[in-house]
């Protein structure tokens, strides 16, 4: 009708738009055509850069072109260094004014700011592009002093200032304070400030993490800082998760701040085994050390025996079933260990005493906190405080297990029942993460359980920490671990049962068996009854006699091919869907040579 303004559809919308994607696409393939060709012919002059510069300010994470950028710009600062020279030796005899050299002399700066100014341009499209930020840092390596550090500090305040949780930022803020030299009590203000403005910043808890370590003389981020930091750094947490406990930033940063237990570089025992009783040669014993640390190669260790009348740096063939690992293991003649007394690593010795096991390597170290136990103990006590107000928030729940089951080594079972009961409600508020909270509460189990196997397993007094290691050993075996019926979906802390004979995990949730590949001395071992498809892992268990693997999902020979090496004399597959073949027993006697009982029958 007349006086009425037209409505465009959204077809002719659409048709409109696609169009001008059309025309835009022939454009850039046009511009990108010229560039290819100058590129690939050896063009590096301002022409080239000035055409690359019109596609990066419409696409600036095309990384490729940044790369050609950087290229020609070296190419012109190497003109400019030979133009350079040239002038100098024409300025020794008076050709040159002082305004001229003065010019040239600048040039190069001024190419680097043009540039920077031009890469700020391309930040404002895309403030989150990779290449962007790599080729702000060649810039900066280019021209590095106080001022363009300090402006470049800047810069990153800007970007701050419109998302303060853009990581790309963060990143190049670390290098710039990195190369600079920066004090770091500045960058602890502005994380401060940071943090009060937002303390759903994690990259701000982060950055806050690495300057205090920093600080505290450690750049690995393993050690510790004072003390008193870290109590007013957890009052400060606290009072963030106590207005918003469903904050994962803040839970994450007071986990750091309570500091795991790094491991210390020193070996916690020694075993040697007698693995072929009754031979008389050949290679028989087994000597096993294990260490706090894991190492991808065995540390070199002293041996001091009879033959070389004191120490001798002899370098046994230790290896491991899996790397990296603690628990590494030498099979010598019964001759050679005989005269074996005592291994030395650093500062420890332990004496090797043929046919006894070593001291006690308590399962501690690995998850114990840095942080003085009484404010541990404060910060468990808020932390229940705040479970009473918020019974449903995962975060505070998560919190309570991990920080009981590291505090509390060995539990009661009021201790083990609180901590059963908030993983189930875990799974009930967090149904997404079902699967990690029954692997967290195998964790628990496993590594109480073999806590408190450790401590029936050697006398009371018997202790790994006694600097020199001189503890005696006891002559008795290790008694079985039994972990049956624990809803076990994984095995944890398997190389602190490195001198285990005999497991049972029957009637659990097992679908591997990687980890028992570390139980270097299994003699027996019941896995039924759990949902096994295979026997993967268990070929490192060479001395391996009894496996009972009933009822579990083996469904043909691939699946038991892993332990064709192993010494199986006594075997159990009833319950798989292997027995329902036409071919068995037959394919698994031709596959165990050394069998002499299947399915409880005698053979």
């Amino acid at each position: 009708m007349h006086g009425r303004v037209k409505v465009k559809t959204s077809a002719e919308k659409a048709a409109e738009k696609q169009k001008e994607r059309d025309k835009r696409k022939e454009v850039y393939k046009a511009c990108m055509a010229k560039i290819r060709v100058l590129y690939f012919s050896g063009d590096r002059s301002a022409k080239l850069l000035t055409l690359i510069a019109g596609v990066l300010e419409s696409l600036p994470e095309f990384g490729t072109l940044w790369n050609w950028r950087r290229e020609i710009l070296i190419a012109m600062f190497r003109e400019l260094e030979q133009d350079l020279t040239s002038v100098d030796t024409r300025s020794s005899d008076n050709t040159t004014s002082p305004d001229v050299l003065k010019s040239r002399r600048t040039s190069k700066h001024d190419l680097i700011e043009s540039e920077k100014e031009f890469v700020g341009r391309c930040l404002r499209v895309n403030p989150k592009a990779y290449a962007l930020w790599s080729h702000r840092r060649w810039l900066l390596e280019q021209n590095l002093t106080p001022g363009t550090v300090a402006a470049e500090l800047e810069l990153c305040a800007a970007f701050f200032r419109l998302d303060d949780r853009n990581f790309h930022c963060w990143d190049y803020r670390r290098f710039v304070v990195g190369v600079g030299q920066v004090a770091g009590q500045g960058e602890l203000d502005l994380t401060t400030f940071l943090i009060e403005k937002n303390f759903s910043n994690y990259s701000a808890w982060h950055y806050r993490s690495t300057l205090l370590a920093a600080a505290g003389g450690c750049h690995d981020n393993r050690s510790r800082v004072p003390v008193d930091v870290v109590r007013r750094e957890l009052e400060w947490t606290e009072n963030a998760y106590f207005t918003d406990p469903t904050d994962q930033s803040v839970w994450l940063y007071h986990q750091w701040l309570l500091g795991r237990q790094p491991p210390l570089d020193r070996v916690l025992a020694v075993t040697v085994e007698d693995v072929d009783e009754g031979a008389t040669s050949g290679e028989q014993v087994m000597i096993v050390v294990m260490f706090e640390k894991q190492y991808y190669t065995c540390p070199r260790i002293t041996v001091v025996d009879d033959a070389a009348e004191g120490k001798s740096d002899v370098h046994l063939n230790f290896t491991s079933p899996r790397v990296p690992s603690r628990v590494w293991h030498a099979c010598v003649s019964r001759d050679r260990a005989s005269r074996v007394r005592a291994l030395e690593y650093g500062e420890t010795k332990l004496t090797v005493v043929p046919g006894t096991h070593p001291t006690v390597p308590h399962v501690t170290p690995r998850h114990g906190y840095m942080a003085p136990p009484e404010l541990v103990e404060e910060q468990l006590s808020n932390i229940r405080e705040l479970h009473e107000l918020e019974p449903d928030n995962k975060w505070c729940m998560l919190a309570l297990v991990n920080m009981t089951h590291s505090f509390y080594p060995v539990k009661s079972g009021d201790v083990i029942t609180r901590l059963r009961d908030l993983i189930v409600k875990l799974c009930h508020v967090d149904g997404k993460r079902v699967g990690y909270y029954r692997d967290l509460w195998s964790r628990v189990l496993c590594e109480t359980a073999v806590e408190s196997w450790w401590r029936e397993t050697v006398p009371s007094g018997q202790c790994s920490d006694s600097p020199s290691g001189q503890c005696p050993g006891s002559t008795c075996p290790p008694p079985p671990l039994n972990l049956s019926r624990k809803y076990l979906t994984v095995l944890a802390a398997p190389e602190f049962l490195y001198c285990v004979r005999e497991v049972n995990l029957s009637h659990n949730a097992l679908t591997g068996l990687e980890p028992i590949g570390s139980l270097v001395l299994l003699r027996k071992l019941d896995v039924s009854h759990n949902k096994l498809p295979s026997l993967d892992g268990l070929e490192k268990c060479q001395y391996l006699c009894e496996l009972d693997v009933s009822h579990n999902a083996i469904a043909n020979t691939c699946g038991l091919l892993p332990c064709t090496k192993c010494r199986i004399t006594s075997l159990s597959l009833a319950g798989n869907p292997i027995t329902e073949q036409d071919v068995y027993p037959d394919c698994v006697l031709e596959s165990f040579v050394m069998l002499c009982r299947l399915d409880g029958k005698e053979l």
